[in-house]
């Protein structure tokens, strides 16, 4: 199966209403029957999550490459070593249902991120969406951007929930299309050209994450 240790995953027990939050955790261990991930935190409430054993679980991760899965278990066990763990039954690859993406999820989010243009002149602005393939972002016209060139970023991706560090993700992008914005700004839609997975990944994790957000607004 694609998913590995240290993946994110995000569950909900079978029975949960439609208002019950998804907890979110942190897959530890796999073994020939098993994952092992850390006590769930219920995204939102911060609560851990009080499974039972034999408790049906719908589980969802999302690959490196952007694509959805999904599969129903249930918590078979638990041990407490250096961290409390809780066990899953490891789903057999045709139980795993998968959405498969003809290209990234994009959503809409205004972060902050640095650009540097061919000149080396660096500039801040505003992304106004974004997904593992790109980024579109608000800039003055007076940059003298064009197409097809290549820019030096760094991207901020705030901690979720005021929890954790702020990440920074650093990738070369091609301007693919420049849209007038007013008589002073433009939309730049660009695509990435260098970023490596480690990165990426960032990225379509917060995509991911701001789309389960916007769902419950």
């Amino acid at each position: 199966m694609s998913l590995r240790v240290n993946d994110t995953v995000y569950i909900l027990p079978s029975s949960a209403g439609a208002d019950e939050q998804e907890y979110r955790a942190r897959v530890t261990e796999i073994d020939d029957y098993s994952i092992w991930i850390e006590i769930p935190l219920q995204e939102g409430t911060g609560q851990f999550a009080r499974f039972t054993l034999g408790e049906q679980l719908d589980v969802t991760y999302v690959q490196p490459d952007g694509v959805r899965c999904n599969f129903i278990t249930k918590m078979v066990g638990n041990r407490h070593e250096s961290i409390r763990m809780l066990a899953l039954v490891k789903p057999q690859p045709d139980q795993i249902t998968k959405t498969q993406r003809r290209s990234y999820l994009r959503v809409q989010a205004a972060l902050e991120m640095a650009v540097r243009t061919p000149e080396g002149i660096q500039k801040v602005a505003r992304t106004e969406d974004i997904s593992g393939g790109g980024v579109s972002f608000v800039a003055e016209l007076q940059w003298g951007l064009e197409e097809s060139q290549l820019l030096d970023c760094w991207l901020v991706i705030p901690p979720k929930a005021g929890a954790g560090d702020v990440e920074h993700v650093s990738f070369t992008a091609s301007t693919v299309r420049i849209e007038p914005r007013g008589d002073k700004h433009c939309l730049v839609m660009m695509q990435f050209d260098r970023i490596t997975d480690v990165e990426r990944q960032k990225i379509i994790r917060y995509c991911f994450e701001r789309q389960l957000e916007m769902r419950k607004q």
